[in-house]
Order: C-alpha cells, then sequence, then structure tokens
C-alpha cells in the first residue's frame, strides 16, 4: 500500500492531470482512505491533496483541511504548508491571517522554505500578529540559505538597500547570482539593477 501513497504522491508532484486520471482508474482514492484511516501520514496528505485538488474527487476544502491537519499532527513535514496556503488564499471568503501564521509557523520549525518565505511576509507586513522586523530577517535567512531561491532574493534586496542587514553590495549580488542560477527571475531582475 505504501506503494500506492508514494505512487499518487509522484503523480501529484509531476502533474495533476496525471495523477487524477490515475486515481479514478485505479480506484485510487478508496485505498488512500482506507490507508489514510490507518494513520498513514503520506496517504492522509495525499487525500489532502486531491481534495483540495479536485483529483478524482469533487473539490472538498474541509475534507483537504481535515486530512492535512491529521498529516500534520503526525509529523507531516508539508501539510502544515498546505493548510498555512489554504488559509492565507482560501477560494472562498476571507483569508484567515491567525490561522495561516499559526499553520506556516509549525511547517517553519519542520524546515519547510516555502513556509519560512511565507512567514517572513507576514512578520514583514504585521499579518495575523505582531509586526517583528528581526523575525522576517531571520525567517528569510534561514530559507536563503536552505536554497530557496525567493528568499534567497529578499536577502539580496536586504543587502542592497540596507533593510535588515547592513548595505552590502557584494553580498546582494552573491544572493542573487544564487536565486537566479536556480530560475529565480525577479535575482536576474535585480542583478540587472545592480
Amino acid at each position: 500500500m505504501k506503494r500506492v501513497v508514494c505512487m499518487v504522491a509522484l503523480l501529484v508532484v509531476n502533474g495533476f492531470a496525471w495523477a487524477d486520471g490515475w486515481i479514478r482508474g485505479n480506484s485510487g482514492v478508496i485505498m488512500l482512505q482506507q490507508q489514510a484511516e490507518r494513520s498513514d501520514k503520506d496517504a492522509q496528505f495525499t487525500l489532502g491533496m486531491a481534495y483540495e485538488n479536485g483529483l478524482g474527487v469533487e473539490r472538498n476544502a474541509a475534507l483537504a483541511r481535515k486530512w492535512y491537519e491529521a498529516a500534520s499532527s503526525q509529523g507531516h513535514i508539508v501539510a502544515p504548508y498546505h493548510l498555512g496556503l489554504m488559509y492565507y488564499q482560501p477560494e472562498s471568503g476571507r483569508p484567515d491571517y491567525v490561522r495561516a501564521r499559526q499553520w506556516f509557523e509549525k511547517a517553519a520549525m519542520r524546515g519547510m522554505p516555502p513556509a519560512m518565505m511565507f512567514l517572513a511576509g507576514m512578520y514583514r507586513h504585521g499579518l495575523g500578529g505582531e509586526r517583528d522586523d528581526r523575525r522576517s530577517v531571520e525567517l528569510d535567512e534561514q530559507a536563503a540559505l536552505r536554497g530557496y531561491p525567493g528568499s534567497q532574493n529578499s536577502l539580496g534586496l536586504m543587502y542592497l538597500e540596507g533593510v535588515g542587514k547592513p548595505q552590502n553590495y557584494a553580498l546582494a549580488k552573491q544572493w542573487f547570482e544564487r536565486a537566479e542560477a536556480q530560475g529565480e527571475s525577479a535575482g536576474a531582475f535585480n542583478l540587472g539593477r545592480m
């Protein structure tokens, strides 16, 4: 059964259309549901993805959150990030920045660089809680050091503009180059500004 979960997760990563066809064609949802109910955190996460994106099932945000929360409670690294996104950018209704921030915090503590970047922005702008520029810089720096290109670009901007970090053009250029090398267009743009 682990093979089923890994196959669906791989298909989800590589293309929703493939995953959707695989789930429908092989009763994948039923198998995932059985594994998820047996507390398999990877199956719970994958089932959350299925409900969030309508892969083999009707889209259902409440069920997506249920399965992401179940996976997160067992230590799944990516599930709290997806919960944070669901509250930060809901399909309908207003964002719930307090809950988004709580879930991004959990994902960031588990080492998830995209969550660190979202959380850095939330601290920078005071979304879902107090504004904290020092914490914002720390989070962007942690994500940048883990190789996350969006945060590498942000760190480059901090050094370029002297905001949150002492102004240092050499370090700004270094971070922009790292971001650009990973395909981050903003890194290339900012290199051109120097």
